[in-house]
């Protein structure tokens, strides 16, 4: 059963398949008879009565934008999103001809969750100043209007040395749109964070999943 209680979990999970899905090649393209090309992605949401797996309907952008593909013009949203047996009734379109999906092509990731071991050692020995973050032209332009993340190597000490204004917590400090924290108050958060869920008996659970 797909449950998100915000939009913004919905939106992250989208994101975030949609991706694994290009990565995947999980994507088909189709051509309707009026020539026009549209694109069906396995969202990997289900319909809420039929349980069916929901694909979207993607076509070209006509807009001028930085983004090519769009979901398709709708009345009712069952038009951008539908089951195999609504594909096969509006487009001719097969079960067998439709991309299995991401999750289904790595049998849920088992395999590689399994391989996911967070330990104390583990947090206690990376070097977190240096984990390597791929950051979208997107995501970079935003980061200039709004409050980033930096974990500060050079800033060791509880409250860290230097100019600036006051730390806005007791976790870091804010300074220039930034909100710096130092590789050792990281580990401390992130070795709590951990402590928490062994104690309260929960996994970690994976960004993609």
């Amino acid at each position: 059963k797909d449950v998100y209680t915000t939009p913004e979990k919905l939106y992250y999970k989208l994101d975030y398949t949609v991706g694994m899905q290009i990565v995947d090649k999980q994507t088909v393209c189709i051509r309707k008879k009026d020539n026009k090309l549209i694109c069906l992605l396995n969202t990997e949401l289900h319909h809420k009565e039929n349980k069916q797996p929901l694909y979207a309907l993607i076509e070209k952008n006509s807009w001028k934008s930085k983004q090519k593909w769009k979901i398709v013009n709708y009345r009712h949203i069952s038009e951008a999103f539908m089951t195999p047996d609504e594909l096969v009734e509006n487009y001719g379109i097969f079960t067998l001809d439709l991309p299995r999906g991401s999750r289904r092509q790595h049998e849920g990731f088992t395999q590689l969750k399994k391989q996911i071991d967070v330990t104390k050692q583990l947090i206690r020995t990376t070097n977190w100043s240096h984990i390597r973050i791929v950051q979208s032209k997107q995501n970079l332009s935003k980061m200039n209007n709004t409050d980033s993340y930096r974990i500060n190597h050079n800033n060791r000490g509880r409250g860290g040395k230097g100019r600036g204004p006051p730390p806005s917590s007791s976790s870091g400090q804010q300074l220039n749109g930034e909100f710096k924290i130092s590789e050792r108050r990281f580990k401390q958060l992130a070795l709590k964070s951990l402590q928490k869920l062994q104690s309260e008996q929960s996994e970690l659970t994976p960004i993609a999943h």
